[in-house]
């Protein structure tokens, strides 16, 4: 990031007699949206498109230039990249950016995340359909709950998690206020509800490790603009009372990278639970489910002023052709770093499922919100 603002000031400085100007006019950008003339330092947007060095994104932002003083100054819209007019026999559509447009996503390296070989990836060999093998998606928590005031009773399951180091669980902002109800603990390593199976493994294998654990919450945290409301910045964090060991049934998934684009219509990708039913009822064994992702015209018609009102989400559905149920929250939306075969590749939270939609018959989209809009905040929310 800092070579290519230290590219920009080079350039904006070549410039300065011409460019010269005070902040804060309007001005037009490349995309021709009416905006604020900014200094480059307090532009997110620009700076967020330039950090992965990608030449069209760099372009903008000099495209973007609207004088100079002290470093440069950029007009800065709702966006950091060009928007593509797509001409057509009588009307223009707007061209968003998605992940089919860049370079494919690469994990983020930092020391608070883990490393490249401990997250995302499966040690057995996964077979087609819904059915799962009892260490998939090892990073699967199930939240636990207490009803206020009556400490009798057992916990109960509202929500789902997933893990993405030793100590934190990345979960939806709502699943943190229950209303009457308590978070407690998380379950990880769980397959089937009902039989203790999970300590049987393949021959090839084996492990000393107790594959169900139960850990205390030590606290949570949801995002400080998070809207009840809209739903709008529908994330939060559980620190867990101490660091989970990983084994062949607990490992946790791989994040993306920050501010990458949204997936490209007709991506493949799956999210996994126990309520991922035709009719609704809960499975004893944990469920996988392969999940596309939407054109937005599609989620337009099906989601009012869907770009306005939802940025941060991604659109998509099953791609089973039969109505799919699910009473649960939190699901994570998986896709791989590879983008032709997601089999046998490691995966990434692409979104986590922001409601429990019921059953919807086949075609119609569910919203999820976008983990990659929100890594700078997860980063500074948690620990090694």
């Amino acid at each position: 990031m800092m070579i290519i603002l230290l590219f920009l000031y080079a350039v904006a400085a070549s410039l300065n007699s011409v460019l010269t100007a005070d902040t804060g006019f309007s001005c037009v950008t490349p995309n021709e949206e009416n905006a604020t003339c900014i200094p480059i330092s307090s532009c997110d947007v620009i700076k967020r498109a330039i950090r992965y060095f990608d030449k069209d994104a760099i372009k903008f932002a000099q495209e973007s230039q609207c004088g100079y003083e002290k470093e440069p100054l950029v007009c800065c819209g709702s966006t950091g990249r060009r928007i593509i007019l797509v001409p057509e026999t009588e009307t223009t559509t707007v061209k968003f950016i998605t992940s089919a447009d860049v370079p494919a996503a690469i994990p983020p390296n930092n020391p608070l995340l883990p490393g490249n070989r401990e997250c995302g990836y499966h040690l057995v060999k996964r077979e087609e359909g819904r059915s799962t093998h009892i260490a998939e998606h090892p990073w699967l928590a199930i939240l636990n709950y207490r009803r206020d005031n009556d400490t009798q009773l057992d916990p109960e399951t509202k929500c789902m998690g997933t893990l993405i180091n030793r100590k934190y669980i990345l979960t939806l902002a709502e699943c943190l206020f229950v209303q009457n109800y308590t978070l407690i603990n998380a379950v990880l390593g769980e397959w089937s509800l009902t039989r203790d199976v999970e300590r049987l493994s393949s021959k090839k294998h084996q492990s000393s490790n107790t594959a169900v654990v139960k850990v205390q919450v030590e606290s949570y945290v949801s995002h400080p603009y998070y809207n009840k409301k809209s739903g709008n910045n529908n994330i939060g964090l559980i620190q867990l009372k101490r660091n989970m060991r990983y084994s062949d049934y607990i490992h946790p998934i791989c994040l993306p990278p920050l501010e990458f684009p949204p997936p490209a219509p007709g991506l493949s990708m799956e999210t996994a639970g126990w309520k991922l039913t035709a009719d609704g009822t809960t499975s004893d064994t944990k469920l996988r489910l392969n999940i596309t992702s939407v054109d937005r015209e599609v989620c337009e018609k099906q989601f009012e002023n869907f770009n306005k009102r939802f940025p941060n989400y991604v659109c998509a559905q099953p791609v089973e052709e039969e109505t799919i149920c699910n009473k649960e929250r939190g699901n994570p939306l998986l896709t791989s770093y590879e983008k032709e075969n997601m089999r046998g590749k490691r995966l990434y939270i692409e979104g986590i499922l922001s409601e429990n939609f019921g059953c919807k018959p086949e075609g119609k989209p569910n919203l999820y919100i976008r983990i990659s809009r929100y890594i700078g905040w997860i980063l500074r929310n948690i620990d090694a």
